[in-house]
């Protein structure tokens, strides 16, 4: 057993939490760069290695308000639950504008240069994940 073998990895690269190649991404792999490349989630797909850390941590660290509620979302359409989306997007928009996002439900969708209303649960985790995403690119 080498010195590089008896190193501990940073806390943020232990694990692959949801399937993305990039440690510690709680997002599910979608994307590869082909068969039988590594799968990657939205975030980290064609982004240099020495990038997966940086925005692995802001994900979960100055985002975690946030990147919870997208994933719950996803969560909650893949279950195909039917339930009470206007009370799910009420108490998400409550959690996180308590954190400072803007996200209100009646202005958070922008069509064609427009801000309108989400009106769904479903387009207000859509322009929550868009928020994410954009936020994580500026990391």
């Amino acid at each position: 057993m080498g010195y590089a073998s008896t190193l501990k990895k940073p806390a943020v690269e232990e694990e692959r939490r949801g399937g993305c190649h990039a440690y510690g991404c709680p997002f599910p792999a979608a994307l590869s760069a082909g068969a039988g490349a590594p799968q990657f989630c939205r975030h980290h797909h064609e982004v240099p290695g020495v990038r997966w850390p940086v925005i692995t941590e802001a994900m979960l660290r100055d985002h975690g308000p946030l990147t919870t509620e997208v994933l719950s979302a996803r969560t909650y359409f893949a279950s195909g639950t039917p339930g009470h989306d206007d009370e799910r997007m009420a108490e998400a928009w409550a959690r996180v504008s308590r954190h400072g996002y803007d996200l209100d439900p009646a202005s958070c969708v922008w069509t064609k240069g427009q801000r309108e209303p989400a009106r769904t649960y479903r387009r207000w985790s859509m322009a929550a994940e868009e928020l994410l995403a954009k936020l994580l690119r500026q990391a």
